[in-house]
């Protein structure tokens, strides 16, 4: 009965070489010859049983990627082949955002060079660390974790990163988490030559916003009051108010300080932070926005008529004033509305801010 090669496992591995292969098939008969050949070279190999031999694929320089296979039972003796590729390792050159969560998901953008795909679900991202001992995921440490990765050319994709979290939603081991981030081609049995480092942190929480709310013209001077802004694996922090985003003008682990920009409508805002600029604080549905996580703006108020139009300089007596803009009637802010008076000659400051008490 002649030998029959079926199939090769692993299909694919890299020029360096050192790849074991596992060729099924039928008839290998125990010759103590039997051997595979990458066109002219010739390597010893392993026969397990009638239906499977074993061996090491040789480095190969040569610019022909895609060989014939060639087994061997008896020396010098070719009785079928099989097709194997090799190709060339990936390297990494950058992978941004550098940070992220220990929820994970952060989308990563990787560059570097041959980046390429085979057959579908091959091309992955692989998170390692230099003692091959990983956080625990889904109950084990691993050698290293794959997530699927999108090619969009040669020299860049994209990929996930996993998550930390155990199924009770808590971090193992939370402090001094990081990855060190590959590329494979062959689902994880070659990993590319240089990587790029992640590190992980923990989501930061707001607790309150001072002050709550500022006119459509910005230029309010507001403080996020939180925890966790200003860890040392932070890679880009951003504040949102509502689809703006842009960078604090002051960070301390405890706050965040900005200049309320400008907006073209009056009306309620969400107040999310991101320490990578990519993934944000999470936050309820827009119609139950928690009033600390939110910034209000308004129209500013605009007086028409007032009187009386003067009065004695010990002060005291009552004035009205009529325009519009003095109530907001929105149910999560206590309406507040103060008054100051000017010289309107000299432009100076007569009195400090003087609260209007509601009706």
């Amino acid at each position: 009965m002649p030998t029959i090669p079926i199939d090769v496992s692993p299909r694919r591995g890299p020029t360096k070489g050192g790849t074991e292969l596992i060729i099924t098939g039928s008839n290998f008969t125990d010759s103590g010859e039997i051997a595979c050949r990458f066109v002219d070279k010739i390597v010893k190999a392993k026969r397990i049983n009638s239906a499977e031999i074993r061996c090491i694929a040789p480095p190969w320089p040569q610019e022909e990627k895609d060989i014939d296979l060639g087994i061997q039972v008896f020396k010098g003796i070719d009785y079928a082949a099989t097709l194997y590729t090799y190709y060339e390792l990936a390297q990494v050159k950058t992978v941004m955002p550098s940070c992220g969560p220990l929820s994970g998901f952060t989308q990563l953008a990787v560059t570097g060079a041959k980046f390429e795909e085979y057959e579908k679900g091959d091309l992955e991202c692989a998170f390692k660390q230099e003692d091959s001992s990983n956080f625990f995921v889904d109950g084990g440490k691993q050698p290293f974790i794959l997530t699927h990765a999108t090619l969009v050319n040669e020299t860049f994709l994209r990929c996930d990163t996993p998550s930390l979290l155990n199924k009770q939603g808590y971090a193992v081991e939370a402090d001094n988490a990081w990855f060190d981030v590959y590329v494979t081609k062959d689902g994880g049995n070659e990993l590319s030559e240089t990587s790029g480092r992640f590190e992980y942190y923990s989501d930061p929480f707001i607790y309150d916003i001072m002050p709550a709310l500022g006119p459509v013209t910005g230029g309010t001077v507001v403080t996020i009051n939180g925890t966790g802004f200003d860890q040392n694996t932070t890679c880009g922090i951003f504040v949102r108010l509502g689809i703006v985003e842009f960078k604090p003008d002051k960070i301390t682990n405890d706050s965040l300080v900005f200049i309320a920009p400008h907006s073209n409508f009056p009306g309620t805002a969400a107040v999310t932070v991101s320490l990578n600029g990519q993934q944000f604080t999470q936050q309820p549905a827009v119609s139950d926005l928690p009033k600390e996580h939110t910034y209000d703006y308004y129209e500013a108020p605009y007086t028409s008529n007032f009187y009386p139009s003067r009065g004695p300089t010990s002060g005291g007596n009552l004035q009205k004033h009529q325009g519009f803009g003095y109530q907001l009637a929105r149910p999560h802010i206590n309406d507040r509305l103060f008054v100051r008076m000017y010289n309107v000659q000299n432009k100076s400051l007569i009195s400090e801010e003087i609260e209007i008490p509601a009706e």
